[in-house]
């Protein structure tokens, strides 16, 4: 899993925390007992409270829904901190409101890279690169006689991060021997993707999943 998406789920957990004690933090925490918190936790603060919980397990089950969910909340986040800030004009409130603004900008640019991985759903319509991913550390001899290292491997693909000196090129056809496997097997393949030092492999189904078992019987 990306490290990217555990902060934001960590984030999305330690929030509500964070925000709970700032709401009981005018009444002195020392001095918190039942009837502040019911004066505090209206509606309205307790779905802003706990929505942050679902996102994170939403997001850390891949859902694609909670993308959308992200982009709901945090527009409802803005509008409700928008509204308070109208009716109680301070520093304080106007400077949640710029937090809010650059936080929601950032998270769905660092998620974008995940959908477009994609990270978040399992299902086949847009080919091999949906079908679920195995870490993985084989390496494999090209033609050339250069190694290369896999970073993941799927039913019908491999992620390999991409030598500096070898110029791929998309839709080049490429021939693999592998090295560290029970068996030197060699597969051919297609380079679909070139980006960020990596570069993705179609392979056929049956050499895909004897990857997968070569991983899962380690």
């Amino acid at each position: 899993m990306p490290k990217r998406i555990i902060i934001i789920c960590l984030f999305c957990i330690i929030s509500p925390i964070a925000n709970f004690l700032h709401l009981l933090s005018p009444y002195g925490l020392h001095r918190i007992n039942w009837n502040i918190i019911y004066k505090v936790l209206f509606p309205v603060k307790i779905f802003l409270l706990i929505f942050p919980l679902v996102l994170a397990y939403g997001i850390y089950k891949r859902r694609l829904l909670s993308f959308y969910l992200l982009l709901f909340y945090g527009c409802f986040l803005f509008a409700n901190n928008l509204y308070t800030t109208s009716q109680n004009f301070n520093y304080t409130n106007l400077s949640i409101i710029f937090q809010t603004v650059l936080l929601f900008g950032i998270v769905p640019l660092l998620l974008y890279k995940d959908l477009r991985s994609p990270f978040f759903s399992e299902d086949t319509k847009r080919g091999w690169r949906r079908k679920k991913r195995f870490p993985s550390s084989f390496l494999f001899r090209l033609d050339e006689g250069a190694l290369i290292k896999s970073i993941n491997v799927s039913e019908l693909g491999m992620l390999f991060i991409k030598p500096p000196d070898i110029d791929f090129q998309k839709e080049q056809n490429i021939s693999l021997v592998m090295e560290n496997g029970s068996e030197k097997r060699k597969i051919s393949g297609r380079i679909t993707r070139i980006h960020n030092g990596s570069f993705a492999v179609a392979i056929p189904s049956e050499d895909g999943k004897f990857l997968i078992q070569e991983i899962v019987s380690k």
